[in-house]
């Protein structure tokens, strides 16, 4: 087996199926009817978000991602809005667990994780998030972060970028990492995953924890500044070991 094949042999393992149907499906949707009541007349919409309708969710991570979109009549804050459905899933004994702009719960044995947003007045597709790590808002659109993602061409790569990071324990949070990806491999031919896999290590051994990346639908959100400076040398000192050892393929698996 050369390394091409090991790499996506790697990747094929860990695949999370986003069809209908499938496991992860199934335990979103046992657990809407949960959120439309927690919603109520509020809720605008539950929409398949993340890694889940991008194509790039892997295990071990997130199963299945959901956007509930609030309409902005609400009156609540985007905030309260976040603490308003940790407070409801809790009182139904989902034992849920805050995330930076989500809660996710365990469902059928699987992770679904929730993202509220309260929908702006003038756009259907822009949202205010709250961000727990940083107890402020931010303004942003995560449908065109999902056009954005899927348009790059770079689904394998990602997915294996996702494994190696669940492989090291760092954190490092799943938006982040899409981005820093693709910025790795702007200039790199499609094709070889194993290839493109070691350019983003290499990336990572570099630059990385000095680069600044913004959000492509609000250049006023800085999404760098997800992890502290220690937290990006973490990563840094992560790709450097991984690529010090002869079968540097085999830190993904």
């Amino acid at each position: 087996m050369n390394t091409d094949q090991y790499v996506d042999s790697v990747i094929a393992r860990c695949l999370v199926d986003n069809t209908a149907g499938s496991a992860a499906y199934l335990a979103a949707e046992a657990l809407i009817p949960s959120l439309r009541e927690w919603g109520g007349a509020s809720l605008q919409s539950i929409s398949y978000s993340g890694s889940f309708a991008k194509g790039t969710a892997v295990t071990p991570g997130t199963d299945v991602d959901l956007f509930l979109s609030v309409r902005p009549s609400c009156d609540m804050s985007a905030r309260d809005i976040y603490w308003s459905l940790y407070s409801f899933l809790d009182g139904r004994q989902l034992l849920p667990q805050t995330r930076d702009v989500g809660v996710s719960v365990r469902m059928h044995g699987l992770c679904v994780d929730l993202v509220p947003g309260r929908q702006h007045e003038q756009s259907t597709r822009e949202h205010t998030l709250y961000r727990r790590k940083a107890d402020t808002a931010v303004d942003t659109n995560v449908s065109e972060h999902a056009k954005f993602v899927t348009r790059s061409g770079l689904t394998q790569e990602i997915r294996a970028m996702k494994i190696w990071r669940a492989r090291q324990k760092l954190a490092f949070p799943s938006f982040y990492l899409e981005l820093t990806t693709i910025a790795a491999l702007k200039e790199s031919a499609r094709g070889s995953t194993a290839k493109n896999f070691r350019t983003t290590l290499e990336y990572l051994a570099n630059g990385f924890a000095e680069t600044t990346v913004v959000d492509p639908a609000n250049s006023n959100n800085i999404v760098s500044d997800d992890l502290t400076s220690d937290e990006r040398h973490a990563v840094k000192r992560a790709a450097q070991k991984s690529l010090s050892t002869e079968k540097w393929e085999h830190s993904l698996w």
